[in-house]
């Protein structure tokens, strides 16, 4: 799978897909949005539309199924270092955060938070303002799996090692082990 079925060669391409021993993963981009009110922010809650209808039609929920990537999209302020400062900002606006329960609602859920349901994990912080240095981050990177994947997982966790190393990207990998 490369891209949504309807695109065309102009369009960008923010899903790419396999069956790999019987688990069927998705890894995405979904835009950032720029700000609430964007026209890009319109475009990224119209992918997640597309990206729901996909789900619904071709991936059941009877089988292992795990998208993966960085959604932009927190979940609720537990995923936000300053969820008063965040709210109804890009990222954390009630839109997005909708529009990501809709795709879930399949029956996929957040693998993370089943493992560590009140832990405080970011996985993206804000080069310009020093956040990691700070602890100032999000959780925009996910695990969003069926209950067949959640069922043969054993653990989701953050790489804060691999952030803290030189020259790092703003965000942390998020690794899902897998019986």
């Amino acid at each position: 799978v490369r891209g949504f079925p309807e695109d065309t060669e102009a369009d960008q391409k923010r899903v790419i897909g396999a069956n790999i021993e019987g688990v069927m993963i998705l890894n995405l981009y979904v835009v950032n949005g720029k700000a609430v009110g964007d026209e890009k922010y319109d475009f990224k809650l119209a992918w997640l539309e597309k990206l729901r209808a996909m789900v619904a039609v071709s991936y059941p929920m009877t089988e292992k199924v795990v998208l993966t990537g960085d959604f932009n999209i927190t979940f609720d302020d537990r995923d936000v270092y300053d969820p008063d400062a965040w709210r109804e900002k890009i990222l954390c606006s009630t839109p997005e955060r909708e529009a990501l329960a809709a795709v879930m609602k399949p029956g996929l859920v957040d693998a993370f938070r089943h493992f560590h349901e009140e832990d405080e994990s970011y996985t993206w912080w804000d080069f310009r303002t020093r956040g990691f240095q700070r602890g100032n981050g999000l959780r925009i990177d996910h695990f969003l799996v069926s209950k067949p994947a959640l069922d043969a997982s054993e653990d989701v966790w953050i790489d804060m090692d691999f952030r803290a190393g030189e020259k790092p990207s703003d965000h942390a990998p998020v690794f899902l082990r897998m019986k």
